[in-house]
């Protein structure tokens, strides 16, 4: 990435009114200054054996993921770290140039819907505030497909879908782990965990085998 051509760059996104998705947690956490944290969390969650119905290349993805970036060679490491500052450094300029951002990530390295926590993450350590981060997985959406009249705020009218958490996301981005109740539609969902879940839609393709990406 050429820091010069920022600028030129994000004008002509936010002009053509892009809404842009970095993805970076699945390629990037690994660089974050929390990243020994983001990996026993993610390990401890995925131990789990409440979680047993999971496959077991998620685990294997994720450990992979950090050890790539923790076995860097010393030459490599710096190298890493200045591409992802320069991504940083784009995302903030792109925020405060009115781009809009979206949260979501491929679950290539990382577990599905978690992402979107870790997401937060990274861009308040971009320097994003907490409700700049969390719109980029509520209100932005919401103006990309047209449906901000219905969804992406808590206003008199929206539709009730509601994730209660607690903490103060305001004060600490990642208390929106720390999930409570949901609400969909207005109405209250059980997030209890289900060992022996099993998808009621089968899936178009069998799973992905051991080894393969």
């Amino acid at each position: 990435m050429a820091p010069e051509m920022f600028e030129k760059i994000i004008k002509v996104m936010v002009e053509r009114n892009v809404h842009w998705s970095p993805t970076w947690a699945t390629w990037f956490r690994g660089l974050s200054p929390r990243a020994a944290e983001m990996r026993k969390r993610e390990i401890d969650f995925l131990q789990d054996p409440r979680l047993r119905y999971l496959p077991t290349y998620v685990l294997k993805s994720v450990e992979e993921h950090f050890t790539m970036y923790e076995n860097a060679a010393p030459e490599k490491r710096p190298q890493l770290l200045d591409g992802y500052r320069k991504l940083q450094d784009f995302v903030g300029r792109f925020v405060v140039a009115g781009g809009k951002l979206h949260s979501g990530s491929d679950p290539n390295r990382v577990l599905a819907a978690y992402a979107v926590h870790v997401e937060f993450e990274l861009l308040v350590e971009a320097g994003l505030r907490p409700i700049q981060a969390i719109q980029s997985a509520s209100l932005n959406v919401a103006k990309a497909w047209g449906k901000e009249k219905d969804y992406g705020s808590v206003e008199k009218g929206k539709v009730a879908d509601l994730v209660v958490v607690r903490g103060d996301p305001m004060k600490n981005i990642s208390a929106t782990q720390n999930v409570e109740m949901v609400f969909m539609d207005g109405r209250l969902m059980d997030i209890s965990f289900h060992p022996d879940y099993r998808n009621p839609l089968p899936r178009p393709i069998a799973d992905r085998p051991e080894g393969s990406r």
